[in-house]
């Protein structure tokens, strides 16, 4: 039967395949026909024209079937996303062609500064800042710059701009001017092109191929969680120094045969032209200091460091208790069929099915994630291999790479981490799954209610501690006042060590101090601990004492029981405690800034934001559109989305409704009235606007800005200050910053850290533009700072 219907379907194959033939074999005529009988009317140089082959027309065929759906269906414009990637094709096309001998060979003079190169970058810039590239804009001639470029009369320090600093201590910030970011475009353009093959798989962020912030975490929860006994996080903070500059170019130089490069990125780090820094680096912020070089280096010199992990992963994979792979040379295998190539020749075939088998059915057993600077290292086993890997990277960072950490990195059991890491401002937790969840439902009640015994049990203990403390305090004082009388012989031998001039509060410090060093109470971890256990607690009658501790010791014994059980209940079943990574959103971050930023107060009630109220009600929800479309778009596959959108849709949504009605001086049930609608489609149904950094798969920008309305001016008026924006504007607008965050923090959705030098400063722009960086297509990083500013 099956082979009767292949027959046929093969027949029917054929007979389309002759049709077809055949129908073009009658067009081909019908040309010939057609062209035969115009023969006398062409003229003499249309007769010297070869005729149409077959070929050619059977070609042509496809798209003369297809003419009639193309007219019927309109072509769609492209997206900017698409327009960008189109141009960096061309420079990367350009790269591609140096290509000899195993290295890249003067890009510089062969495609970085060619004016053609340079127009294409220019284009990327002013498609990134969401301008329009058939605009009437004046397009700056690159020939020029092409020029000084070539003849090296290109100077980077005379094409930056300081901004100075409003904080004592802190450097100016360099901005590049025009000219030198689109150099640093095209130079953008050209080192990912040679080294985004080689990256390794590790690495997330700063780099194209959907790689960005989302990946990452669906890496983590995904592939990293499938088995987690530990994990780490590599805090990195050092700035770049000389050594991280040499090896920098080092590492340019293995792939790049081009001196003038090489010194031309040396010039960009004297200048203070790249801003360039290790642990403290905001990503993916939109922010000016982040620099158009900053994420594609980062990850080239980085790259050392995920190849380590990999070398590492692979060293403590091997370390078992393998008969296989005891026999094998650890330190000389680089990869897993070097490993395998390396076992002895003696019963090679037996040994190398063994280890190949061992090696694929445990999986892998160490994982490691990098986002730019921020490092997640997980595996399974012993604690002590955790402390093995970590003491072998921070050994690496610090002797090869020249990072030093900020602090010591902590493993941590995945069992003992309840509250979880903090990565890429999210928090990454292990819980149990929806089995493992039934089988404890109980005694999580039990250790619920034992856990909210405890706490009030401590927090009595500490409020008795700190009246023991004023107590104190209070004798100290009224000893000091002579007409009280309330002064002992204790109190008297004691001021006789006490210096002239010095305070009560002063001596009471110093008295405490001492009493501390009798007691031993410097080895406990905080004050509510000295408090707790060193003055409450041994004034307590002693059987209340004892009843809470029996207490909670029979509660340790029952969670222990109650563990074995499960264990022996699941091994019966045929299954086994199944756990998983989860990436949840920190709301109680979210809504520390939802007070900050004046959405709402410490109650919940709505706020008026009263920096938007002289602005148009377009960008208005605009502002608050974006707000929302940010949070959606980054809490998107996190576990507690649910939550997010009930506890912040609604306060975002009356916030805006109360500043519009205090803008038109109505009562809010009128706002209500009017822009329901449009209210609704905002906050409730959660359709965003589609815009192109949605269709393009683009990340949104970080973190919101908040422009308030400077003034308005009469002409002539000034352009707006967006690279290649032709339009005029007729409103200043200054920025604004309601909170100051430090990096790596935790994403929260509003505006980050401006630098200190920006605050206040007043540029113009066009209502289009106003928008867009409200919306997040664009961010303070599309800003030409290249003119005179005034600062509030």
């Amino acid at each position: 039967m099956l082979l009767t219907r292949c027959s046929s379907v093969s027949r029917w194959l054929q007979r389309q395949e002759v049709a077809c033939f055949v129908q073009g074999v009658c067009i081909f005529s019908r040309r010939m026909m057609y062209s035969v009988g115009n023969e006398e009317e062409t003229n003499v140089d249309e007769k010297n024209t070869p005729p149409i082959s077959l070929a050619r027309s059977l070609a042509c065929l496809p798209e003369e079937d297809s003419a009639s759906e193309d007219k019927k269906r309109k072509k769609e414009p492209l997206t900017r996303i698409e327009i960008k990637r189109l141009l960096e094709k061309r420079i990367k096309k350009r790269v591609k062609n140096q290509f000899s001998d195993g290295k890249f060979h003067s890009l510089m003079d062969s495609v970085i500064s060619q004016s053609d190169t340079l127009q294409d970058a220019y284009d990327i810039i002013r498609a990134g800042s969401n301008v329009d590239l058939v605009s009437s804009a004046e397009v700056p001639c690159f020939r020029s710059v092409a020029g000084e470029l070539a003849d090296d009369r290109f100077r980077v320090a005379a094409n930056t701009i300081s901004v100075p600093s409003k904080r004592r201590g802190t450097p100016p910030l360099v901005l590049p001017n025009l000219k030198l970011r689109t150099v640093q475009e095209a130079l953008r353009v050209s080192l990912e092109t040679v080294h985004w093959p080689t990256f390794s798989k590790l690495s997330h962020g700063g780099r194209g191929g959907g790689r960005g912030h989302t990946s990452a975490l669906n890496f983590v929860s995904g592939e990293m969680g499938k088995s987690i006994d530990w994990w780490f996080t590599l805090p990195m903070d050092s700035p770049v120094d000389d050594n991280v500059i040499s090896k920098l170019i080092a590492v340019l130089q293995e792939k790049i045969e081009d001196r003038r490069l090489s010194s031309f990125v040396l010039e960009m780090f004297q200048a203070g032209a790249v801003n360039l820094c290790f642990g403290r680096f905001p990503k993916g912020q939109g922010l000016p200091q982040e620099g158009v070089l900053s994420s594609v280096l980062m990850n080239i010199y980085l790259h050392e460091l995920d190849q380590e992990l990999e070398q590492i992963f692979m060293k403590k994979e091997c370390q078992v208790s393998s008969p296989a792979a005891r026999q094998v040379s650890i330190a000389s295998c680089a990869s897993p069929n070097s490993l395998l190539q390396s076992l002895p020749t003696d019963n090679m075939t037996a040994g190398r099915s063994r280890l190949r088998e061992w090696i694929r059915g445990r999986g892998r057993r160490f994982n490691a994630c990098r986002v730019m600077d921020e490092v997640l290292i997980a595996g399974t086993g012993p604690m002590e291999t955790g402390f093995e890997v970590r003491d072998e990277v921070v050994g690496f960072l610090q002797s090869s790479l020249f990072i030093n950490p900020r602090h010591e990195a902590k493993v941590v059991a995945v069992d003992r981490c309840p509250d979880g890491l903090q990565f890429l401002g999210m928090a990454v937790r292990v819980r149990e799954e929806e089995q493992g969840r039934a089988v404890h439902k109980l005694r999580d009640k039990v250790r619920w209610f034992c856990s909210a015994k405890k706490d009030a049990w401590e927090a009595l203990m500490v409020w008795m501690g700190k009246k023991w403390l004023a107590r104190g305090l209070l004798k100290v004082k009224e000893s000091e006042i002579p007409q009280l009388k309330r002064s002992s012989p204790t109190m008297d031998r004691i001021s006789m060590f006490r210096k002239e001039g010095m305070e009560t509060d002063h001596w009471f410090k110093v008295l405490l101090k001492v009493w501390m060093q009798d007691v031993g109470g410097g080895e406990e971890r905080n004050e509510a601990a000295v408090l707790r256990r060193l003055v409450a607690e041994p004034a307590m009658p002693k059987d209340l004492l004892e009843a809470y501790r029996e207490f909670m010791w029979r509660s340790d014994e029952y969670f222990q029981a109650e563990e074995k059980k499960t264990l022996e209940l699941l091994s019966q079943a045929g299954g086994e405690r199944k756990k998983r990574v989860v990436v949840e959103a920190p709301m109680r971050f979210i809504r520390r800034r939802l007070v900050c930023y004046r959405l709402m107060d410490s109650l919940g009630k709505p706020r008026c934001v009263r920096e938007l109220v002289l602005q148009d009600d377009d960008l208005i929800l605009q502002w608050f559109r974006g707000l929302v479309h940010r949070w959606r778009a980054w809490f998107a596959g996190a576990e507690n989305l649910a939550e997010i959108e009930s506890a912040i849709a609604g306060p975002v949504r009356r916030s805006c409704v109360r500043t519009l009605a205090a803008k038109h001086k109505i009562a809010e049930a009128e706002v209500e009235r009017k822009l329901g609608d449009e209210l609704a489609t905002t906050f409730l149904s959660g359709e965003d606007e589609d815009d192109d950094a949605t269709r393009g798969g683009e990340a949104i920008l970080g973190g919101i800005c908040l422009l308030s309305l400077a003034e308005k001016v009469s002409p002539p008026l000034p352009r707006c200050i967006i690279a290649g924006c032709p339009a005029r504007s007729s409103e200043i607008y200054a920025v604004r910053q309601k909170e100051s965050q430090s990096f790596p923090g935790w994403k929260t959705g509003f505006s980050p850290t401006v630098f200190s030098g920006l605050k206040g400063a007043r540029i113009p722009l066009c209502k289009c533009h106003v928008s867009d960086l409200y919306a997040g297509r664009i961010g303070l990083s599309s800003v030409d700072f290249d003119f005179d500013f005034d600062q509030s």
